[in-house]
């Protein structure tokens, strides 16, 4: 629903602005000729409909792309008309209004994780409702098969907001993490690094119990933990694709993406990688992220068997656990991707933003080979040995003028 409308002292002067600048668009399109702008403005999505009455007094009707009013005026996230002469703002009060995108680290599996940064970075209210506006928002994957088991409720949270964040314009872009590929390698019988996702140690990837979820066999029957969930793997998918829970669970993971680029912003789950940037370099992100989810889809939901020979070079090159560059940079001195950053930049990349690696506030954000790199995983919520849990906000907003706020800095 839209706001509320505000006082008619506030609004009246906007309405006045937005009939001459209309009626200015018209006039340049008619070579100058002067027209009367008519009182039956509609707006309906993405478009606004009105009519005029041109130099001759004949009645002609246009449509106007709305983004052309709202780029000339970046204050504003909501748009539409009450009645007559009315026009109703919902201004960006909440938000920082130069932050254009907003990158958020690693949740692990924890819905609280997941509304924490959200709220930190001003993307929702006190009710848990989208107020970011036209933001665009990029969730660096681990939700999936990690240390805590709300994988399932970020989905479905995720899938709630982003409904409403495209509403208002914005949208949630959620990445795959290699913890994902944890539950997707189970779910595929893909084999890959991550050995059909029983990967590594049971706390590591607690979240895999969901899936049980979808099994007559309860968690707690399980024998070996789960290192005894294999046997129920296809029970699992068949209920999870017969199931209208499942299927949106399983939509939502065929969804995600290996990599984004907005602008001239790269973003990524794991540390950068010669492979990962090589990929990006030779078939562009488009294509890797059509590869990814055909992948995924053929089998998720179409029911067919995984075809590793094709998919899981793809796969394991953008999700392997492994992939600590920036870890091995700072520790080691360790940095052979030279080559693969200049290719990166001609492509227009002047920034790669990655999560995975919990870096220290000092290097969140590194430039090397005239490239910024910006790590967001600042384990947010997670347990400090003092048994508080440690309020570091796991995210970056990217403003319109190209600067980076992150974690402490990016404040409301």
């Amino acid at each position: 629903m839209p706001p509320k409308s505000p006082s008619e002292n506030y609004l009246y002067p906007t309405f006045e602005k937005f009939r001459k600048w209309i009626k200015d668009k018209i006039e340049n399109l008619n070579n100058k000729i002067e027209i009367t702008i008519l009182d039956d403005f509609k707006i309906k999505k993405d478009t606004i409909y009105l009519s005029y009455l041109d130099n001759k007094k004949e009645i002609k009707n246009i449509e106007i792309p709305i983004d052309d009013f709202m780029s000339l005026n970046p204050n504003i996230n909501f748009l539409t008309l009450e009645g007559r002469d009315k026009i109703i703002i919902d201004k960006k009060i909440e938000r920082q209004n130069d932050i254009e995108i907003v990158s958020i680290g690693d949740p692990n599996g924890s819905l609280e994780t997941y509304l924490w940064n959200f709220d930190k970075t001003n993307l929702i209210n006190e009710n848990g409702k989208w107020i970011g506006g036209k933001t665009k928002v990029v969730v660096h994957g681990d939700i999936l098969s990690d240390r805590n088991e709300d994988g399932f409720k970020i989905l479905l949270k995720n899938r709630e907001l982003r409904r409403q964040a495209k509403k208002a314009r914005g949208d949630i872009i959620l990445l795959a993490g290699n913890h994902d590929d944890m539950m997707f390698s189970f779910l595929l019988k893909r084999g890959g690094v991550h050995r059909n996702g029983i990967f590594t140690l049971e706390e590591q990837q607690v979240g895999l119990f969901e899936l049980m979820e979808f099994s007559k066999t309860n968690k707690e029957d399980l024998i070996s933990g789960i290192y005894d969930m294999e046997k129920y793997r296809y029970e699992i998918l068949k209920n999870m694709q017969k199931t209208k829970k499942g299927k949106i669970l399983l939509e939502e993971m065929c969804n995600m993406k290996l990599c984004e680029k907005i602008g001239n912003t790269l973003f990524i789950h794991t540390d950068p990688t010669k492979k990962i940037l090589k990929e990006i370099n030779n078939n562009g992100v488009k294509k890797i992220n059509d590869t990814f989810q055909k992948a995924m889809k053929e089998s998720l939901l179409n029911g067919n068997i995984f075809n590793k020979k094709k998919y899981n070079d793809l796969f394991d090159t953008f999700l392997d656990t492994r992939n600590r560059d920036i870890e091995k940079l700072l520790t080691k001195g360790e940095w052979d991707l030279s080559e693969e950053i200049k290719t990166i930049k001609e492509r227009g990349i002047k920034k790669i933003v990655f999560g995975h690696s919990i870096l220290e506030e000092k290097n969140q954000i590194i430039t090397i080979d005239g490239i910024e790199l910006v790590g967001v995983d600042q384990g947010s919520l997670r347990e400090l040995n003092n048994g508080k849990k440690s309020e570091n906000i796991s995210a970056a907003g990217f403003t319109c003028g190209g600067k980076t706020k992150i974690g402490k800095r990016f404040k409301k």
